[in-house]
């Protein structure tokens, strides 16, 4: 392979094969004028072989690949021919430093290899070259040689570039193959080749395989770079666009936002990938139907990509396209608030002209439930109206009615016997249940409660143990003690046992409540743990027996309502906050990001007090430890979760927090970062 570049000191030389070569409609004539200096340090090697060469009249000069050439100025000469004049540099040069470790990092080593010819051809966009050279490596190549996974890699992204996605992804399965069996499982050439494994499944719709992929390549670069490196910022974005695909827009914006501020460490604030950032995290919240934050950033992005780029380039247009989107949705939206506050109110109002029996009305409601049914299928479409649950919910109970109206009215008319038509009208009080969707509140609460209903089995469980074993020893000391008897029979009335006579337990009629079956045992513990008149019941027991039988019914009420029951209403309540905070933080993401940071800062050693009273709320951050004084006073402290209104102002709080605008700032204090959310945890 030549790997020299050739040049001359002859200008006129230059100048006749410049002139003697044939030009075409999209090539240029094109002189380089190159200042090299001999005893400048650090350069390729370069050398006059005037002396060795068949035409020493060229006075040839070759000049090594791989040199480094600092662009002085372009003009215009004779005949249109464009010169360029550059001066030769060094590796160590001060001013080129910078764009040579870039280069460095972005393609690898630069020192010339046989695969850097192959990786340039693909640079010029001349894919059929460059995978002809890189296919003839790979059969030059021994079968152990270094360069071989390079070579399938490189082979894979002309593949991919060419638009051959099955033989792209081949060959970088086939690199993926050969890095994991001769480098270490966490070396960060594996991440790439990961990564480059996900960009062809994406394209070629295998999105799950495609998002495992992405997330072995984030958690080798992570372990290699920590989290704050560019590479962890692009494996984001891809991870994004799959969430995106998928439907997952919620987790998408999670790591659009990451990604966001890593580039926001790196980049410079003005950097065009910056401003694509910003438009990504903005069509994330436009199809979220967060229309604020998503102009919020698509601003943002117009204003970088109005500094770094031409007034005329087309990500500006772009930007302005999707900006008027969200203006037009946001005009839609506000028709469709008005839509809803309508429909809303006829529910009401159909509610009330039920109750009141208003039948002259009913006819009047449904027609405008049909209308309304009617105009959502003449804008959405027949199919994606049934799509919807809502949509199906209102139209089953839509068509219930009509039927039910309809059938009254015949049977009114023959005059038939309707009482089995007045129990179908029960479905239509149903139309309420809507309220619930509509009101943002209402649909949190109740799916809040619907996720901490499945928690409850642990204790659930618990209790059931203690009213078992209560049982079995209520079973054993008082069974056929208490009986409850015909009430044609002579001892009916005090539980067939005249000792009970004239007591509260006869008097209240309590006979029913025994231990002579489990079922009974049962029913009687129920009944001693939400009952207040428990002590009664007990007094009975103790009459028919000893007063030891006390110690039994203070034994349970210690164990089952003072001790398991304050626990499982705490239990609740607290599980009740943690959903709340959860639901709310699906619909605005970035306070997962922030919950999770408060959690590192509390793995790393700080300690995060929250404390409710009434006259104040604060966060603290502190790095000391509880001493025995501060355990006591928090031990004998009663909980705030155990009072209602602590659960209605943590609500509060939730919601006061959501108004607050997450940036994604990457140099933010941490104490101030807390005081972004409320951590339920």
């Amino acid at each position: 392979m030549n790997s020299f570049l050739s040049t001359t000191t002859n200008r006129r030389a230059a100048l006749s094969f410049l002139y003697s070569s044939s030009l075409s409609d999209n090539l240029e004539r094109v002189l380089f004028e190159i200042d090299a200096n001999p005893q400048l340090d650090g350069v390729k090697p370069f050398a006059d072989i005037s002396s060795l060469s068949y035409f020493p009249g060229e006075n040839e000069v070759l000049l090594m690949l791989g040199s480094i050439l600092r662009l002085v100025s372009i003009d215009v000469g004779e005949r249109g021919v464009s010169i360029i004049r550059s001066t030769l540099c060094s590796n160590s040069d001060h001013d080129v430093q910078a764009v040579f470790d870039y280069v460095k990092n972005q393609y690898g080593d630069a020192e010339a290899t046989t695969l850097s010819f192959g990786l340039v051809l693909g640079l010029m966009g001349k894919y059929n070259e460059a995978e002809k050279y890189i296919r003839c490596l790979l059969k030059e190549l021994p079968p152990d040689h270094e360069d071989i996974a390079a070579c399938y890699h490189d082979l894979g992204e002309i593949l991919d570039k060419k638009g051959d996605y099955d033989s792209s992804l081949q060959s970088h399965q086939k690199a993926l193959e050969i890095m994991l069996q001769t480098r270490r499982p966490d070396h960060p050439d594996i991440a790439t080749s990961y990564n480059s494994v996900a960009a062809v499944q994406v394209k070629t719709g295998n999105y799950t395989e495609a998002l495992e992929s992405f997330r072995k390549a984030f958690e080798i670069w992570r372990q290699a770079f920590g989290e704050n490196h560019p590479n962890i910022a692009l494996c984001l974005s891809d991870m994004a666009g799959i969430y995106q695909i998928s439907g997952k827009f919620a987790e998408g914006l999670d790591c659009m936002k990451l990604a966001l501020r890593i580039r926001q460490y790196h980049l410079p604030a003005n950097h065009p990938d910056i401003a694509d950032t910003h438009n990504n995290i903005g069509l994330l919240y436009f199809t979220l139907d967060q229309l604020d934050f998503a102009l919020e950033h698509f601003n943002m992005s117009l204003k970088i990509k109005q500094i770094c780029l031409p007034p005329n380039h087309p990500d500006i247009a772009m930007t302005l396209s999707n900006m008027s989107l969200v203006y037009e949705q946001k005009e839609e939206f506000n028709q469709a608030l008005l839509f809803r506050a309508i429909i809303n109110l006829l529910i009401v109002g159909n509610a009330i002209c039920l109750a009141a029996s208003y039948n002259q009305l009913e006819w009047l409601f449904l027609s405008l439930f049909i209308v309304e049914a009617l105009l959502k299928m003449y804008a959405i479409g027949v199919k994606e109206y049934f799509h919807h649950r809502w949509n199906i919910f209102d139209f089953t109970i839509v068509f219930v009615s009509t039927t039910y109206s309809l059938l009254t009215a015949i049977i009114k008319t023959l005059s038939l016997n309707r009482d089995v038509l007045d129990a179908i009208l029960v479905i239509r009080v149903l139309r309420l249940v809507k309220l619930v969707g509509n009101v943002e509140r209402f649909k949190v609460i109740f799916g809040t409660f619907s996720k901490v209903i499945p928690t409850l089995i642990t204790y659930l469980r618990v209790m059931f143990m203690i009213y078992y074993v209560f049982a079995m020893i209520g079973m054993e000391i008082f069974q056929n003690r208490i009986v409850h008897l015909d009430s044609n029979s002579t001892f009916a009335e005090f539980c067939n046992d005249t000792r009970l006579n004239g007591s509260d337990f006869s008097k209240g009629q309590y006979c029913r409540n025994n231990f002579n079956d489990y079922l009974s045992s049962l029913i009687l513990l129920f009944e001693l743990t939400v009952v207040n008149q428990w002590h009664v019941l007990a007094s009975g027991f103790v009459i028919v027996t000893s007063k030891v039988a006390r110690l039994f019914f203070l034994a349970f009420h210690l164990c089952a309502v003072i001790v398991v029951l304050n626990i499982f209403t705490a239990f609740v309540i607290d599980s009740f906050l943690n959903q709340y905070t959860l639901s709310k933080s699906k619909e605005f993401p970035w306070m997962q990001q922030e919950n999770l940071i408060a959690e590192r800062l509390t793995r790393q050693g700080y300690r995060i007090i929250r404390r409710y009273d009434n006259i104040k709320q604060s966060e603290e951050v502190t790095k000391k430890k509880f001493n025995l004084l501060e355990k006591l006073r928090a031990f004998v402290q009663p909980s705030v979760y155990r009072r209602m209104t602590v659960i209605l102002q943590t609500m509060a709080d939730e919601e006061r927090a959501l108004l607050l605008h997450w940036r994604g700032n990457v140099d933010i204090d941490p104490i101030a970062l807390l005081n972004l959310t409320n951590d339920s945890s």
